[in-house]
């Protein structure tokens, strides 16, 4: 059985759309895991591959472990929430970056469930999954810790690069995805973020709740907070330089962002 892990942005909608076009073996199902904390652009995105996927032929499901958004926004004490890479402030030391839990708990566990259930329906033992990973980020690459899911990067084996991508949406004629990653990550970089700031008021908004409830909220025994200069997001000033290191390529699990 072959799956797409459908992220909507760049690298894993090129994949999804190989597939469609039998530029690359075609897939069964792709899964986008929804984390609820997309932006607007994302979703109208995935709407837009849905309906390519109906001339296609490769349907497209959607799973969910519920909204990382709202589970961080209501504060109380016995309300679980995965753990996600805030910076922490304590006294004078910075104290570095809360445990990364959040791809394993609102990407990765909503897609192996789905993938149990498809493969029980099926009745079969394993499936190949394809994360739509490029050539300048294979420090990403890493295999599934499953037995019943086998992961590929089938733009690592055509040696292509995010440019490489963008490019083919250029000669398709296709419209070109967004970056897909939930809109307060704290892995953005400052071009990123001022893009937010400057492009999407929703977004930013979003950003802004999430940022001032995290300082409030009984789970954190120190001051957090989603920016690496650890101070309220609304009082950083963003730098203009785009190559500012991004912190997605050493610590994401390849699910996000893609």
């Amino acid at each position: 059985m072959k799956i797409i892990s459908l992220g909507a942005g760049v690298q894993s909608s090129t994949m999804f759309l190989l597939s469609c076009m039998g530029k690359l073996p075609r897939a069964d199902v792709a899964i986008f895991a929804d984390t609820g904390s997309e932006p607007a652009e994302v979703y109208e995105y995935l709407d837009y591959l849905r309906g390519l996927s109906g001339t296609y032929g490769i349907p497209i499901e959607t799973v969910t472990q519920g909204s990382l958004e709202n589970d961080i926004l209501e504060l109380s004490a016995d309300k679980r929430i995965a753990s996600i890479p805030f910076f922490i402030k304590s006294g004078t030391d910075s104290g570095g970056m809360s445990r990364r839990q959040c791809t394993a708990e609102y990407k990765l566990r909503p897609i192996k469930k789905r993938v149990r259930e498809l493969l029980t329906e099926r009745n079969e033992k394993k499936a190949d999954v394809s994360i739509g990973i490029s050539l300048d980020e294979t420090q990403r690459m890493k295999p599934s810790k499953v037995n019943y899911m086998e992961n590929h990067w089938p733009l690592i084996d055509m040696r292509w690069s995010r440019l490489d991508c963008l490019n083919w949406y250029e000669r398709q004629g296709l419209r070109t995805p967004p970056r897909s990653a939930c809109v307060f990550c704290p892995f953005h970089n400052d071009h990123e973020w001022k893009r937010i700031k400057d492009n999407d008021p929703d977004a930013w908004s979003r950003t802004l709740a999430v940022d001032n409830a995290i300082r409030k909220h009984p789970r954190f025994n120190h001051e957090v907070y989603l920016h690496r200069e650890m101070k309220p997001i609304d009082e950083i000033q963003f730098g203009e330089d785009p190559s500012q290191i991004s912190l997605f390529g050493n610590e994401c699990e390849g699910y996000c962002g893609i």
